[in-house]
């Protein structure tokens, strides 16, 4: 993972308010599923069934992760995830998927791009990770 878009998104998460951290998790949110799409076969006709359902399962949870940490900060919970474990957790390991490594990199910049100029519509087609 290119570590200055990660280093970004803490930095923007720990100085934002509660609202604005779950816009910035909404943000990224939209950037992940549109970047999922490079393994639609339609997008990516090198993939695998296999390799197509296991980047496929990798990617939902990061949606997941983030609307469930939205939901913790909108309600005051808390008990939600510190920003650091939470931001933790959305940074791939070593021997994660090349695509889904690249697929959160990219959205990661477009989550910050888009937070930062207030869009969420601007992509309607492939994340091109």
């Amino acid at each position: 993972m290119d570590d200055s878009n990660y280093n970004e998104f803490v930095r923007s998460i720990r100085s934002a308010t509660p609202t604005n951290q779950a816009l910035l998790f909404l943000y990224l949110s939209h950037a992940i599923t549109t970047a999922a799409r490079e393994s639609y076969p339609s997008v990516n006709d090198r993939l695998t069934d296999q390799e197509r359902f296991a980047v496929l399962q990798d990617i939902n949870e990061l949606p997941h992760r983030n609307v469930s940490h939205c939901l913790a900060l909108l309600k005051g919970d808390r008990e939600r995830f510190p920003d650091d474990v939470i931001c933790r957790m959305l940074r791939p390991s070593e021997g994660d998927n090349a695509i889904v490594s690249n697929a959160l990199n990219w959205a990661l910049r477009e989550g910050i791009r888009r937070f930062n100029r207030g869009s969420v519509a601007e992509s309607g087609g492939s994340a091109s990770v």
